[in-house]
This record gives C-alpha cells, structure tokens and sequence, in this order.
C-alpha cells in the first residue's frame, strides 16, 4: 500500500474515532447524573424517613433555610420585591426619650425627640413597636416592618387585629423574625415572617421568645418549647408551678437553654444542648457556671464535670474542702476553717479569709463580672467578686467584705460593705373585686430582713377593693412591707441613662407606661426621686414580674388575676452611657389585682 493512500485511510477514521468517543463520553455522563440523584434520592429516604426528621436534622434544614433567606439589603444592595421604599404624602415620626437614642411607642414631653420619620399612605398610620434602633413595626393599612439602615419597608401578610406586639429578634438583633401576637382574648399565637404565615393561633395562654428557633408556649399548668419555623411542639413539661422559665446562655462557641426548676433566681436548672438534648438536670445555682468560651461546669458529688455546648464531657476534677459555689476555672471552697479559692487542677489555691460560724458566703451576687457588667462602678476591674457576710449592724442590715480576685494576676484586694445589696422598700398593695380574706407568703421567707406588719409564717389581712387592709386585730395598713438580703443583678445591658434633671419626667413617664396607679406611682417616686438627685447621672434598669417572681415568689391565696411587680435597679454613673432602652411592656389590671414595688441600689 502506497503512504499517501494509507495517509488518506487514516485521516477517515479519525473522525470516526473522535464521534464515537463522544457519544460514549455523553452516555458516561447522563448515568453519574442519575446515579447521584437515585443516590441522593436513597440517602434522603435512609436518613430522613418518608415523613421525619430529628430535631438536630430539622435544626440543620432551618439553618439551610437560613442561610438561603434574603437578608435585609444595604442601601448599595439592589433590594427584591420584599422591601420596598416608602411612598406617600404622610408620615409617622419615631421619638426618643432625653439623651436616649432608641426609640418609644408614646410621644410625651419628655419623649418628643425625632430619632427618624417614615412616609406612609394613610392618615391613620401609627408606629406599633420597636425592638431595636432601626426597626420598626407600623400599621399602614396593614402591618410593615421599617429598617432604618436601608430606608426601605416590607409588608405583612397581616391585619392591626391584635391587642399587642413582640418581636422576635435574629441572634444578631438586626431582623424580625417573627411576632408575638396577643388576640383580643388575651391568647397568644406566633407569626413567622419568612413564611407569612400563623401558628399556633390563639392555643396559648402566653408565649415568650426564646430564641430565633423556639418560643415557649404556656397553658394551664404545661410548658412547651414550640419551633417558630413550623407549627411543632418539640418538648413539653407539665410541671409548671406559676414561675417555671426558660432562658438561653449564648458563648462564643455555642448556646445552652436553661429550664428553671425553682422559684429562685440563679437556683435549680436543668440545661439543655441548642437541639434540646439534656445535659444536666436540677443543678442548684451554685453548683454550675458557663464559661465565655463555653464550657459548662457542673459539680456532682466531690467532683466537677466539664462539658461543651454539644453535651459532651471533656474533662473531670476532684473537688477538696466544703465547696460554696464553682464557677468557670475557679471554685471557693472552706478548708481547714479558711475560705479559699482553688482552681480545678490545684495548681493554685489562695485564702480569702478566716472562717467562723457569723459569716455567710452570698453566692447568688458573687461571681465573675466583665467590663459591661461593671460599666464603671466605682472603678471596678473585670474580675471575680466574692461577697461574705460578717453580721448584723446598728442599722438592721447585714455588713460584710467584698474580695477581688484577679484571675490573670492572682491578685487580691477587699473592702468592707457597710451594707450589702438586697431589695429595698418592696410594698405590696392588694385589690381584690370585694373585700377578702388574703393570705399572703414567701417561697423564700428566709431571705426577709425587715417586715410591716411582723411576718410571723405569712401575712393574713382583710383587703377591700380601694386597697385597704385590716389584720385580724383590726390595726390598718395601706401595704405590706419588707425588705429581703440579696437580690438579682444585672448588668444593664438595656435601661436607661437618667440625669437628675430629667428624672421627674422619667419616673412620671415610664411608671405610666408600665402601668402604676397615681397613688402607686407617687409614692414610688418619693422614695426613689431623691436617690436620682443625688446621684446626678443614673443607669435605670426595670425589674418586672417574671423576674422578680423568679428570685423569690410570692405565694397568695386567694391567687390575683392580675400581678404587677416592679424592682427598679439605680446605678450611679460619672458620665454618659449609650444604652439600649430597655422595652416596657404597659400591664392591665383585671379582676384581683396585686402590685408591687420596690428597688436595688448599686453601691
């Protein structure tokens, strides 16, 4: 065979060649596609079932979801049909309250600074709630959610029907996701924005929010955890005793949910995984601290037990001595009659002090406080403080020693306490529709200091319907009185900053706002004005009913319709704080209605 017609032999195959290799090439490929989708199409059915999935598998979808869901946009961001920019020949304004840059419902004359308007179509358009800064929730003929970053608004798939609002707020507190809804007939529902959709219509006596995933759902005497992304009751609990909460605990590396399981604040919990998996059950409060990178510690026995916020235990240390409270890497501890501190490896110990039968370690205000918590008072460092009691003084109430300790230098420093912290002047007032019997009781009435008349096992009156209370040998009060050591901290995250110049207007405005009567509310502000004089700038923190019948419940029979407790917390300042307001929710008296108030001053 000649070269050239063996050169044109070839050169007809090769397209041959080439064009079957193509096609088995296209063949190879259509059946990896469809193997991966039967593959994908049988995992789905192994893992997930034909109609369930495990909450942390539903947990990882929600998160998917998450992750797909459109963000609010920023203002370089081209914006979809969801937000849209404001229109219309009106507006409704957003005020603030004196220096206070966040925003309120009311406009008064002390809260009548423009922090930001919104245009509106209709007249009647009003500003509903606002949960933070820049968000808004408004009624324009139907409810719209504002962000004032981006100048731009979205609308509900939902009518002004209802009695009340509450946001529920992403972790980063910069969107709504949902609402709390109050219907007309005092029951709750919940409103998934992403979705536009209602759940759990009116099926709840309340409902509080928990996180961006779970609310908690409260009917008779059940509690359940409830997912705000469907209508699902994920874990219920029928051992609600009236002040039964949950609450989560968020670090730099993961969140644990909290269920209190006594009345006392910082007292027995059980902790809970962020999927609902149980870690721990009725831990007391001074037997378990969390630590900012996460780490749980739980004493059990004469050992303490560490655990990350999955659930798994990392590490175990035996404890020595008489252990008062532990805490994250330290625990205090009496040894050989001496208070001490030892962290959990012994490779440190330090004595605090002597210890005799007179003193008492205050664990429930001790612990470990950061820059925020502090906010300056007196100076402090971030740091741990131990409270111990010495005794009574001349004054009836209790004196003792503040310690230091400064974990990254061991260094200790103290200081004597004149007077250590607890409510002050709490009074309760008693309403009940006709005159009754009312008996009156502490679920911890060992932490009473001072009481008008005398607590001797509980308090039993006569109460008419204009308040006034008679004892069984006819003397007459206006209120019951007491005074209690101890009390709930807080690190006045939100509040306000008050000067003493404003402070009349302040008092006046928010104690209306929360729902004081005009007797109430004067005499609030005369025990409380002068404190906020003298100090001349003050951070104000409210304490409401949940929580203050968390740290000491009060037992009343018969049991009020309706309770209103407020504890203000007054802490002097040397110069202006920016502080989120903190929102108040106002308070409706039906039926047998009980108020009180009462206060914490912070050295």
């Amino acid at each position: 065979m000649s070269k050239k017609k063996q050169e044109n032999i070839n050169s007809e195959e090769k397209p041959k060649k080439s064009k079957k290799n193509l096609i088995l090439l296209i063949i190879i490929l259509v059946m990896l596609l469809v193997a991966a989708g039967l593959g994908y199409v049988i995992y789905d059915k192994i893992v997930n079932g034909d109609s369930s999935t495990s909450l942390k598998d539903d947990r990882q979808d929600d998160s998917e979801e998450n992750n797909d869901e459109e963000e609010v946009p920023s203002e370089d961001e081209e914006t979809s049909d969801e937000w849209k920019t404001p229109e219309g020949e009106n507006t409704i304004s957003i005020y603030t309250c004196g220096d206070s840059d966040y925003p309120v419902i009311n406009q008064t004359d002390y809260c009548k600074n423009v922090l930001y308007t919104i245009k509106v179509k209709s007249a009647n358009a009003k500003f509903l709630v606002a949960p933070s800064k820049d968000l808004a929730l408004f009624d324009d003929d139907g409810l719209k959610i504002y962000d004032n970053k981006t100048k731009k608004y979205m609308e509900l798939n939902l009518k002004n029907d209802y009695r009340s609002y509450m946001a529920n707020l992403n972790a980063k507190q910069d969107k709504i996701v949902g609402l709390v809804l109050t219907t007309k007939e005092n029951k709750y529902s919940y409103y998934n924005i992403k979705n536009n959709e209602i759940l759990y219509d009116g099926k709840y006596d309340s409902i509080s929010t928990l996180s961006d995933m779970y609310v908690v759902g409260k009917t008779g005497d059940t509690v359940k955890i409830l997912s705000t992304r469907k209508e699902e009751e994920l874990q219920s609990f029928s051992d609600y005793e009236g002040c039964t909460m949950f609450y989560t605990r968020n670090t730099d590396h993961g969140t644990y949910i909290l269920k209190s399981t006594s009345c006392m604040g910082g007292g027995s919990v059980s902790i809970y995984t962020e999927e609902l998996e149980e870690i721990a059950d009725d831990v007391n409060g001074d037997e378990y601290d969390i630590s900012k990178d996460g780490n749980l510690y739980i004493k059990k026995d004469n050992k303490v037990l560490v655990y990350d916020s999955n659930g798994t235990n990392s590490n175990t240390y035996d404890l020595v001595g008489d252990v008062k409270a532990v805490y994250a890497d330290i625990y205090v501890t009496i040894v050989d009659n001496k208070l001490c501190i030892y962290n959990y490896d012994k490779s440190f110990t330090k004595e605090l002090t002597d210890w005799t039968s007179n003193k008492t370690f205050h664990w429930m205000i001790s612990g470990y406080y950061d820059a925020n918590a502090l906010a300056n008072e007196n100076e402090k460092e971030a740091g741990y403080y131990f409270i111990v009691g010495t005794g009574m003084n001349a004054n009836y109430a209790e004196s003792g020693v503040e310690y230091y300790f400064n974990p990254d230098t061991k260094e200790i420093k103290s200081w004597e306490l004149e007077e250590i912290g607890g409510y002050a002047k709490p009074v309760l007032y008693l309403y009940p529709e006709e005159k009754t019997e009312v008996e009156v009781n502490f679920e911890h009435e060992e932490s009473l200091t001072t009481t008008y008349p005398k607590f001797k096992d509980n308090w039993q009156v006569t109460a008419f319907p204009n308040g006034d209370l008679y004892d069984k040998d006819g003397n007459y009060y206006y209120g019951l009185y007491w005074e209690e050591e101890g009390n709930h901290r807080v690190s006045f995250d939100t509040g306000f900053y008050v000067t003493k110049d404003k402070a009349i207007e302040f008092l006046e405005e928010k104690l209306s706002l929360i729902g004081l009567n005009d007797r109430e509310r004067n005499e609030f502000i005369m025990y409380w004005l002068p404190i906020l004089e003298k100090n001349g700038q003050s951070l104000v923190y409210f304490e409401l009913t949940e929580e203050r019948e968390a740290y000491n419940k009060l037992e009343i029979s018969p049991a009020p319709d309706s309770m209103l407790r407020v504890a203000i917390h007054v802490k002097k300042v040397n110069e202006k704080v920016n502080i989120k307001e903190q929102e108040l929710v106002p308070f409706e008296r039906t039926g047998f209605t009980v108020v009180e108030w009462g206060g914490v001053l912070y050295n």
